[in-house]
């Protein structure tokens, strides 16, 4: 057999001890069992903020709440602020006005894609830069899928 030394000898004690489970017990508070298999039944606490629509909150014809149409907006404006930007980091940018398409899955509350016009998909750095500047914007839920128009300037490169 070869002459084996070990360099760690503070590896033996916390091996042993993570075989067999020294300390390692199921932290509980006293009194208390494990409850994995029980349903919860609490309710929130008071002022605890509840992120679907009210029932009696007025919707649009579209099944939009006022909420939720506004932090759409919100959304939109944050991610056109965003993309106001690309002019300052693509080199050669192409300064014009376009409308962007913005689809927002609302399973997850979020835009997922987004359709640029030609003016800015032209160069593909730019494509890119714009694209980044609305994804993953969050919106509140809702059922199904939107595609929302969001008219995008670029103007010229900040000196």
């Amino acid at each position: 057999m070869s002459n084996v030394r070990l360099r760690f000898p503070l590896a033996i004690p916390l091996v042993t001890a993570a075989l067999f489970g020294c300390g390692a017990s199921t932290p509980r508070h006293q009194g208390q069992e494990n409850a994995f298999d029980t349903t919860p039944t609490e309710q929130p606490p008071a002022g605890t903020a509840d992120l679907r629509p009210d029932a009696d909150a007025s919707v649009d014809e579209h099944g939009f709440t006022d909420d939720q149409k506004a932090q759409m907006q919100v959304a939109l404006r944050r991610g056109g602020a965003k993309a106001s930007q690309c002019v300052n980091v693509v080199a050669n940018a192409p300064r014009a006005e376009g409308e962007v398409k913005v689809k927002f899955d609302g399973q997850i509350g979020r835009a997922v894609d987004v359709e640029v016009p030609p003016v800015f998909s032209q160069t593909p750095r730019l494509e890119d830069c714009i694209k980044n500047a609305f994804m993953h914007e969050y919106v509140m839920r809702f059922d199904g899928e939107l595609i929302v128009p969001f008219s995008l300037k670029l103007a010229p490169k900040a000196q």
